[in-house]
């Protein structure tokens, strides 16, 4: 199985965006050094970092791993996402 296959078998298969954050007062205000992450096909927000960090996509994140399983050194046997520890899916061996 492919790492594609995998995210997509697990339920990975989005993409996430950072966008700035707002306050209101008065007036909307962008907080200044801050974003927030979120899931780009349902705007979700998942959580906030500084404006340095950069997100890594679900498949870039299991990619570099295509090669040993593609060499049968390994497989993909379960893939989930850690929020609230809830895992989305295991995968067939």
């Amino acid at each position: 199985m492919t790492s594609k296959e995998a995210i997509e078998k697990a339920g990975l298969d989005w993409l996430v965006e950072t966008v700035p954050i707002y306050t209101r007062e008065q007036k909307f205000e962008q907080v200044e050094n801050w974003q927030a992450i979120r899931r780009v096909k349902d705007k979700k927000v998942y959580g906030v970092a500084t404006s340095k960090y950069e997100p890594i996509q679900n498949k870039d994140a299991f990619q570099f791993f295509d090669k040993v399983v593609g060499d049968g050194q390994a497989v993909y046997e379960t893939a989930g996402h850690s929020r609230k520890a809830r895992e989305f899916g295991s995968l067939p061996t």
